[in-house]
């Protein structure tokens, strides 16, 4: 994971995020408690925004950073960016939620419950929120 400085606040960040990510044809999806908070509404993320990234090439993400005027920061800034562990994997049936893409719900739920970010509770709180009861995987948030 990596840590930004963006000098933008989080609705700006995901509107300039999404206008870059489409002019340089990079995959993007919101993950962790941003994807949450986009998928039930009632989670409010706390911290970084959380996104899958993945650039083809290292250029265009130097490219992409420079046009957010984002600074790499040692400790966390507002912008986490995530390199799937599977090339593409993380964006397998991500959907579109309010104006983001979303990782999808199997994808959400593993990112939560191996996460750190957010604390135990707030992830069962997401986790146990009704969208993954044809799961059957409430009682493992």
């Amino acid at each position: 994971m990596y840590t930004y400085v963006v000098p933008l606040d989080r609705e700006s960040l995901l509107e300039r995020i999404r206008s870059l990510c489409e002019a340089h044809s990079v995959p993007w999806a919101l993950t962790l408690l941003s994807g949450a908070e986009r998928r039930v509404g009632y989670v409010r993320p706390a911290g970084p925004t959380h996104l899958y990234f993945n650039p083809s090439r290292e250029q265009e993400r130097a490219v992409i950073l420079e046009q957010l005027y984002a600074e790499p920061s040692p400790r966390e800034g507002n912008l986490a960016l995530l390199e799937p562990y599977y090339w593409l994997g993380a964006y397998i049936n991500a959907h579109e939620v309010n104006g983001a893409p979303v990782v999808s719900d199997l994808q959400l739920f593993l990112d939560l419950v191996t996460s750190r970010s957010g604390g135990l509770r707030r992830r069962r709180c997401c986790c146990g929120s009704g969208w993954l009861r044809s799961w059957g995987l409430l009682g493992l948030g």
